[in-house]
């Protein structure tokens, strides 16, 4: 029986035909097993808090490209302002769809800003953050 067993190992070709290779994991590759931590993390609300009152959240979602933040303090009775945004991200840049909330002595104001864009660029080595900002919108 020994000598059976050395006889059909001692041939690779016989090695290959008994035992082929292993197929190939089924797993996610680096990026995308990346993309779904970061995901996972960005999922969880990120939360900054000072006397009860929320001064900064955030919230991403890294596998559809968007995210939400939210800023702001104050008490509507008093004084209070908030900012509320949406942010999608697509093509290097970022589209932002924002609302401004600020209360005075009781009395509440609601902006809704336009809708902008927000690009990284450079200029002779320098660089800066673009924002556009649409006067006429045209759609078809």
């Amino acid at each position: 029986m020994v000598w059976l067993l050395c006889s059909g190992i001692a041939s690779a070709d016989s090695l290959d035909r008994t035992w082929p290779a292993v197929p190939r994991g089924h797993e996610l590759s680096m990026e995308d097993q990346l993309t779904r931590r970061i995901d996972e993390w960005g999922n969880q609300h990120l939360e900054l808090r000072a006397r009860d009152e929320q001064l900064l959240a955030v919230k991403m979602d890294v596998g559809h490209q968007r995210a939400h933040m939210r800023l702001g303090y104050g008490d509507a009775h008093f004084l209070s302002f908030h900012l509320d945004s949406d942010f999608e991200f697509h093509d290097g840049l970022a589209t932002v769809d924002a609302r401004v909330d600020v209360a005075v002595h009781g009395h509440a104001f609601k902006l809704q800003l336009p809708g902008f864009d927000v690009v990284p660029s450079s200029l002779q080595g320098d660089r800066y953050v673009e924002i556009r900002v649409p006067f006429f919108k045209k759609s078809f």
